[in-house]
């Protein structure tokens, strides 16, 4: 069966062999390659791969201890009246970190969800479905319309 490559309609059938025998030679050699680093990392007595369980663990008693210091804080704000907003400055004022520690403490609302018809559900190269912008495609032109007429 015949087919002509979208990135390469000159190249033969025997130039598209070569180049999948070097993919795939490539690919044998990066794995080579990280099983070697990862044996390396093993010997020297690095820890691999923190499991999500383990970090949710870590995470729940962070989350806890956080909360049980800033308790006695959120009920006086709660009992002052003070909106979200509000809250939320008052937290920042005396540099209470926010929970990301990166960005001031805000007011968390709603975001609005995207029109679905700017959406357009798509497969990923490691086949994940997901919602992309139609911005993400570039259509390609009909064949015939690139090659000019026939």
């Amino acid at each position: 069966m015949k087919f002509v490559a979208c990135d390469m309609p000159e190249a033969t059938p025997f130039m598209l062999h070569i180049y999948a025998a070097v993919a795939q030679e490539e690919a044998r050699a990066v794995s080579a390659r990280t099983k070697a680093a990862l044996a390396a990392a093993k010997q020297r007595g690095v820890r691999l791969g923190v499991t999500g369980a383990e970090r949710a663990i870590r995470y729940k008693a962070e989350a806890k201890a956080r909360a049980i210091e800033l308790a006695p804080i959120l009920r006086d704000l709660k009992q002052q009246g003070l909106s979200l907003r509000g809250i939320a400055a008052a937290l920042t004022a005396p540099g209470i970190d926010a929970p990301r520690r990166n960005v001031a403490s805000s007011a968390s609302r709603p975001r609005p969800r995207a029109s679905s018809r700017r959406l357009k559900l798509a497969t990923t190269r490691r086949g994940v479905r997901a919602w992309l912008p139609l911005s993400a495609f570039n259509p390609m032109p009909p064949f015939s319309d690139r090659r000019g007429s026939r």
